[in-house]
């Protein structure tokens, strides 16, 4: 083929190549058009800043078309996994059942729809283990879902602390099956290096605390009052 020839499947090649990153750029401000908000509401939570009731319930439309359109792109399946547990804690079966109940059948539908996107991302696997423990703990599942957030993120320390949390919540039985990976997570937070992890966990209560000290005596989870003292 000459140069001549070939200059029109070049020019044809550069030309597809604009036409595909014209595509992928007005899809990715579509996105950030219809979910951008959200986003922004998760960025808030992230950073402790409060959040009315009004704009959590007002992400709910915006989440749903993200999963009705099967939108796996991370930032905003994470922001939606985000607001919608954070959505989730600020309801409580005890003040308004019907309100929780509904709160944590859309987190768990976010959730399982975040590890179909993502199937690898073991904070996922944790907070979906939460959400199963609120339906109702089942020690097996608990215990497998635990494994499977300790496998994909063994040192990711927000994945740590929020398995902590979890830990904190669980019943003897599911502990003892979840036994392999707390063993792995104290590993971590009782060695040198996990001394400012240490200090971010939440107290140990009583069943997680003689597991922890049948690890390491001197292994002590969460600030002390003279550490909130300042002192």
């Amino acid at each position: 083929m000459t140069r001549r020839g070939r200059r029109p499947l070049l020019i044809g090649a550069v030309v597809l190549l604009c036409m595909g990153s014209l595509a992928i750029s007005v899809t990715q401000i579509s996105r950030y058009a219809r979910f951008g908000t959200m986003r922004h509401i998760a960025a808030q939570i992230e950073r402790d800043k409060p959040v009315s009731r009004e704009l959590l319930e007002g992400t709910l439309p915006q989440m749903r078309l993200l999963l009705r359109d099967d939108v796996c792109q991370s930032e905003f399946v994470k922001a939606a996994v985000t607001v919608t547990l954070f959505r989730l804690d600020t309801q409580s079966p005890d003040v308004d059942y019907d309100n929780w109940s509904s709160a944590l059948g859309e987190a768990e539908t976010v959730v399982r729809f975040a590890l179909h996107c993502l199937p690898s991302d073991g904070n996922f696997w944790v907070r979906y283990a939460m959400v199963r423990q609120a339906v109702g703990e089942q020690p097996e599942e608990i215990a497998k879902l635990v494994t499977l957030s300790q496998l994909y993120a063994p040192a990711e320390e927000n994945t740590i602390a929020a398995r902590f949390r979890l830990y904190n919540r669980l019943t003897k039985p599911s502990l003892t099956l979840a036994a392999v990976p707390l063993k792995a997570d104290l590993a971590v937070v009782c060695s040198l290096k996990g001394a400012a992890l240490r200090r971010r966990l939440p107290l140990a209560n009583p069943v997680l605390a003689r597991e922890v000290l049948s690890y390491a005596q001197d292994c002590h989870l969460g600030r002390s009052l003279r550490d909130k003292m300042g002192r």
